[in-house]
């Protein structure tokens, strides 16, 4: 007897993805055409490059990206994320921060070829159409020493939707995620 999966998840959580390098697709991540979705929280993408989606590549498959920070990738589409969903499929990107990320055509940090990625309580440089959306800098610690923590006076803090996360996972420091009762 065969078994086929039908449709199967796949996490990653407490993740770092630095200096990747693809020569085609996804700098760190390649999910295409597989029956696996792809959930990512609490993770850390920088120095990624890749032709189509700096970062990730995800190809007619569900993704949900949460409290995640995708910084300084390269893409020559899709600076950050490239993603091509169907009617089956939903991409979303919830307290997230995308920010400084180079797209060498049409310099988008999202490439969305069905423009129906759900983004929301999120901070996307050169914005994007979503819920709570914010443009302007993060405000990091120190991003040149790769300190991607956010400062006192950063505009991201507690700007979250505490609806759309597991406030007992702590950040990538090992810190509260929730601080003054907003994530």
């Amino acid at each position: 007897m065969t078994m086929k999966i039908i449709k199967a998840w796949t996490f990653f959580k407490n993740s770092i993805f630095k200096g990747n390098i693809a020569n085609v697709a996804g700098g760190s991540i390649y999910n295409n055409g597989a029956t696996v979705d792809l959930s990512i929280i609490n993770s850390l993408f920088t120095k990624n490059i890749s032709q189509f989606g700096g970062v990730i590549y995800n190809d007619h498959n569900s993704l949900r990206l949460t409290n995640s920070t995708l910084v300084d990738n390269l893409g020559r589409y899709g600076a950050a994320i490239e993603s091509e969903g169907n009617e089956d499929t939903t991409r979303n990107i919830n307290n997230s921060i995308i920010w400084d990320n180079f797209s060498v055509v049409g310099n988008h940090p999202i490439a969305d070829l069905k423009e129906d990625t759900l983004v929301s309580y999120s901070l996307v440089e050169g914005s994007y159409p979503g819920v709570n959306i914010l443009d302007i800098d993060p405000l990091f610690v120190n991003a040149n020493n790769f300190d991607f923590r956010l400062s006192a006076n950063s505009p991201a803090l507690n700007r979250g939707n505490n609806d759309l996360i597991n406030q007992y996972i702590p950040d990538l420091a090992g810190n509260p995620r929730i601080a003054n009762d907003i994530v």
